[in-house]
């Protein structure tokens, strides 16, 4: 292996201590941030989890990744956060071997636990794309390709973070005699592929994974709000894509922290913050379509409205055993109708005169269960949310539209 690909030896090759320090290096940037899309993170999934144990009760498998995908995610932040104290955002040559063991030792936990969020939220994704097309095999076959292969790629990178060396600590214990390889690989060439590789494929399974349900926008018989809400998947899915492209192109750039100089604590920030902020957006982007349709019919109850549609309508009124007689003039079709209606019910009420019991209830029922003069007493007293429609010939017709 020569010099000028160990990393060892590329540190402090060049004299990088006087370029301007980048605003993502600050520690006031890297915390408020990380905990503010945190907060976010579990605000959101919190949502999800009770929309699908207490309201709709029926959890699934991919509420179980996006609950494993919040606390990875939470590790992680919390790593990065006590990292500022270790040397985070400064140059590596010039941190004492203590602060650069912490520094590393924090950073080993917090790579392990993006290679799985990344691989969790996708999956979580995928098993919920399941949900929809159950009965639609040709799009359950592309989200179970999809699935297997997300779920043996998250392996493959998971298990290269968590185990990059041989012993484990000799990725932050240098003293220690250890066998590394990819993460933990002090040949630069291979140290960036690792990271370069990990990111590339994840940004195209997240393009993948988010242009998958969005056939269902150009079928005829989806609706307009699905329509609506699969627009809102693609702006928070293309915020996610934006996040992995910009991530992979800081990797690309000074090539994993290795170019001019082997110095990650300066030049890995910025590629450290996108992926908290990739790994919380994603979870985020997966929990907003279960819950926000309830949350929006429940600030519908907050918001009470009423619309109320007057028609012009006809009604009889019965007299007694008189004769009923029309309060508005009818065309004659409907003055035909109503003959017809009259002897239909005069024969009915030959029938019920035989049985006065029934011929009782049935005076009861007309009278308190009529929704006409239900209406009239309590306007707002829609039992059933259904629009009710009587026919036009001689009867009334009305319109209740009434959100709770």
């Amino acid at each position: 292996m020569s010099d000028k690909s160990n990393l060892l030896a590329l540190l402090g090759s060049y004299d990088n201590l006087n370029e301007t320090e980048p605003p993502w290096n600050r520690g006031s940037t890297v915390v408020p941030v990380s905990i503010i899309f945190l907060v976010i993170l579990w605000i959101c999934v919190i949502f999800r989890i009770y929309t699908r144990l207490i309201i709709v009760r029926s959890p699934g498998w991919d509420d179980v990744f996006v609950v494993l995908v919040t606390l990875s995610s939470t590790c992680g932040s919390i790593c990065i956060c006590l990292a500022v104290t270790h040397g985070l955002g400064k140059h590596f040559i010039l941190l004492p071997y203590s602060e650069t063991m912490a520094y590393l030792e924090l950073f080993y936990i917090a790579n392990g636990t993006y290679s799985m969020s990344t691989a969790f939220v996708k999956l979580s994704l995928l098993l919920q794309y399941m949900r929809i097309f159950q009965e639609e095999r040709s799009m359950r076959l592309i989200c179970i390709i999809v699935l297997v292969f997300t779920g043996l790629w998250g392996c493959a990178y998971s298990i290269m973070a968590w185990f990059p060396c041989f012993p484990v600590h000799g990725y932050w214990t240098w003293t220690v005699p250890s066998t590394c390889y990819g993460f933990g690989s002090l040949d630069s060439a291979t140290f960036f592929g690792t990271y370069a590789s990990s990111s590339g494929i994840n940004m195209v399974l997240d393009i993948i994974v988010l242009i998958i349900p969005f056939p269902l926008y150009f079928r005829k018989n989806t609706p307009n709000r699905t329509k609506m809400g699969l627009l809102a998947l693609l702006f928070l899915g293309g915020c996610i894509n934006f996040l992995s492209i910009w991530r992979l192109a800081t990797i690309v750039e000074h090539k994993a922290g290795t170019k001019p100089t082997f110095d990650p604590t300066f030049y890995g920030p910025i590629s450290i913050l996108l992926a908290v902020l990739e790994t919380d957006v994603a979870g985020i982007c997966a929990s907003i379509p279960v819950f926000w349709p309830v949350l929006t019919a429940e600030l519908d109850r907050i918001f009470v409205t009423q619309e109320i549609k007057i028609e012009r309508a006809h009604r009889f009124s019965n007299m007694g055993d008189a004769e009923e007689y029309e309060l508005q003039r009818g065309t004659t079709a409907e003055l035909q109708h109503t003959e017809r209606s009259l002897h239909s019910r005069t024969t009915s009420e030959e029938s019920l005169n035989q049985n006065p019991d029934s011929k009782q209830a049935r005076v009861k029922e007309s009278h308190y269960m009529d929704e006409y003069v239900a209406a009239q007493v309590d306007p707002l007293n829609v039992t059933h949310g259904v629009e009710s429609h009587i026919t036009s010939q001689g009867m009334v017709k009305k319109k209740w539209k009434v959100a709770f």
